[in-house]
């Protein structure tokens, strides 16, 4: 399907000629009274009085049109055809507003606005579902409503974390966190694009008063309270829930049997012929969100450009205004009308300088080529999104990369009861590391001491909370003393167990709850 398949052919035509802004106004009438909340049965009488309304209380709109063609009338309100059978006479105001009315109905009608459903002697009239579409989003850009990007920040996050909970249950809503992604950047583009508009609109005022105006009304009081205080003093930050929100991505993609989940749900959803393309769509939607929140800064630091220039433009309009009445302007006054006189009677001074340049030969293929006649569009078909091997070679390699760097629980504790002493404390200077492996589990003690302590489903959460059944990780007791040897620089800490040491010929790593890594 083309881009305009849903669309009549000539839809954008009311919008073309003189009087667009009365279509726009009898459109947005008939949207907020009849297709915006309402599930009513919409009659044809009912649109025309609507029309009627619309066209009482705008006159200015309407009076003296000549760029239509007058339709011939086969219909009236039915008040004025009463008053017609009663032998009364219409104004020639009312009677012009009924002849108009008419005319944009039958417009409507004309260009796919309006549709009209006969049963029996009742006409209904409805508006298609494209020219629906169309007619909302053209209204809310009017409204300039705002994408409130704390709330689907908070969406995305709570979407993801009931995945890891109840994926069963969640997996309908994950591909509704793509679209609230692709909401969010909407979001941050068009913040960008109300600053880069106010910044050009700086630029084109002519007067110092109409400058400082529009950056009243425009930057401060439309944008930068309303955006910014949303975007930088609330909670809901968009740097508030990145953290998590990568995190709990990267703690699902690790999850087989979440993974397994999500694809079965995704094949019941039609998502997928199979367990395996189900788990490659889960994959790619997961992988959106995680691109998307990954380029937050670069949106955040174009926005944070925009403001600072007209925050400067702002500083420097209230610094040199108080400099129309200083000694400098009127000193420089009479210098430059002195200049303009001279300037005035020598035309000589503002004569265009020639400057001779080598002749060039001018051959047939260097002219422009003739206009080609513009091709007419037609079906075009979508091609699915598909992953380069580049992309998904990196991907693999993201993956392996956080599979390497998580050690089993089972490996810390064996690392740690094996370099334990019989007294069953040991101190962080007394840690031998001796490769890869043995730095890794070291980085893992310290994030002991420094994960969460809360009862949260995370990754780092549950962890600590499993390794503190084997052993316990403080400082206290200890002296100023700085671990600082060819791999690290820390300060020193106390190992405890927590149970007694095993013998040696024991397995070493069985905690009663396993981790997926």
């Amino acid at each position: 399907m083309s881009l305009f398949g849903s669309l009549h052919d000539d839809v954008f035509l009311v919008f073309s000629r003189e009087r667009k802004a009365l279509y726009e106004a009898v459109l947005t009438s008939i949207y907020k009274s009849f297709f915006e909340v309402s599930a009513q049965r919409v009659r044809r009488h009912e649109i025309l009085d609507a029309i009627y309304l619309t066209l009482q209380d705008n006159p200015e709109l309407w009076v003296d049109e000549n760029d239509e063609e007058f339709v011939i009338l086969d219909m009236r309100h039915s008040a004025f055809r009463g008053a017609r059978r009663r032998g009364g006479d219409l104004n020639e105001a009312t009677q012009k507003a009924t002849d108009r009315k008419t005319q944009i109905y039958q417009n409507l009608l004309r260009t796919g606005w309006l549709e009209e459903f006969r049963y029996g002697i009742d006409v209904r009239v409805d508006m298609p579902y494209g020219s629906l579409l169309l007619l909302e989003r053209l209204i809310d850009i009017k409204r300039h409503d705002r994408v409130r990007i704390g709330g689907l920040i908070h969406r995305v996050k709570m979407q993801i974390e009931e995945c890891l909970k109840n994926p069963q249950q969640a997996a309908h809503s994950l591909g509704d966190c793509k679209e609230s992604c692709q909401a969010f950047i909407r979001g941050m583009r068009s913040i960008l694009g109300s600053l880069s508009m106010v910044e050009k609109n700086i630029v084109n005022q002519a007067t110092r008063n109409d400058k400082l105006k529009l950056l009243m009304e425009d930057f401060i009081g439309e944008l930068l309270l309303q955006d910014f205080h949303e975007m930088y003093a609330s909670k809901t930050h968009p740097y508030r829930y990145r953290a998590d929100i990568l995190n709990s991505i990267e703690t699902l993609l690790h999850d087989e049997g979440n993974m397994l989940t999500l694809a079965h749900v995704y094949v019941g959803l039609g998502y997928g012929r199979n367990v395996e393309e189900a788990r490659s769509r889960v994959v790619v939607d997961l992988h959106h969100v995680r691109s998307t929140f990954s380029a937050i800064e670069r949106h955040l630091q174009d926005i944070n450009a925009a403001r600072l220039r007209i925050e400067h433009k702002l500083g420097n309009l209230v610094r040199y205004s108080h400099l129309r009445n200083t000694d400098f302007i009127k000193r420089a006054l009479p210098l430059v009308e002195t200049l303009s006189r001279h300037m005035a009677t020598d035309k000589g001074m503002l004569a265009p300088v020639r400057i001779a340049t080598p002749n060039r030969v001018v051959g047939e293929g260097q002219l422009r080529a003739p206009a080609k006649p513009r091709k007419r569009s037609g079906p075009s078909y979508a091609n699915a999104e598909e992953i380069s091997p580049i992309e998904q070679y990196k991907i693999e390699l993201k993956e392996a990369h956080a599979q390497r760097i998580r050690l089993p629980v089972e490996q810390i504790v064996s690392y740690v009861f094996k370099q334990l002493p019989d007294s069953g404390t040991l101190e962080a200077k007394d840690l031998r590391i001796e490769s890869v492996d043995d730095y890794l589990v070291f980085i893992e003690i310290l994030n002991v001491m420094y994960a969460p302590t809360d009862q949260n489903q995370t990754t780092a959460a549950v962890r600590r909370r499993l390794l503190l059944k084997e052993f316990s990780v403080s400082t206290d007791s200890l002296s100023s003393f700085v671990v600082d040897n060819d791999w690290v620089r820390c300060d020193n800490f106390r190992i405890t167990i927590a149970r007694p040491k095993p013998h040696p010929t024991a397995d070493l790593a069985t905690p009663t709850i396993k981790v997926s890594s």
